[in-house]
């Protein structure tokens, strides 16, 4: 991402990481919520107030009830969010995105 678009800011999440109970109770106390997409990409277009991506590794994971109703909630607030499979198709949206004026 950063070598693609250095100018456009961007966080990934915890999503997918293996922590420890400790750790998963101090990232809940610290503002972490279950299902809140994988990558957000700070850009508005014409179109829409930023681009957030829960990321599957292939087609055969799917998202949780929790990122669905995520990927939803930002559609309906003016974002564009996706479930994406795989780090083409990732790469696909992302690259289609940054084309928006």
């Amino acid at each position: 991402m950063k070598y693609s678009y250095p100018d456009v800011r961007y966080c990934a999440s915890l999503g997918g990481i293996r922590t420890s109970m400790k750790q998963a109770i101090l990232a809940k106390k610290t503002g972490y919520v279950k299902g809140f997409p994988d990558m957000q990409i700070m850009k508005i277009n014409h179109l829409y107030g930023g681009l957030f991506l829960e990321i599957k590794a292939d087609k055969t994971c799917y998202p949780s009830k929790e990122q669905k109703e995520w990927v939803a909630d930002l559609n309906e607030a003016g974002y564009y969010a996706k479930v994406v499979k795989g780090l083409e198709e990732c790469m696909d949206v992302l690259d289609w995105y940054m084309k928006i004026p």
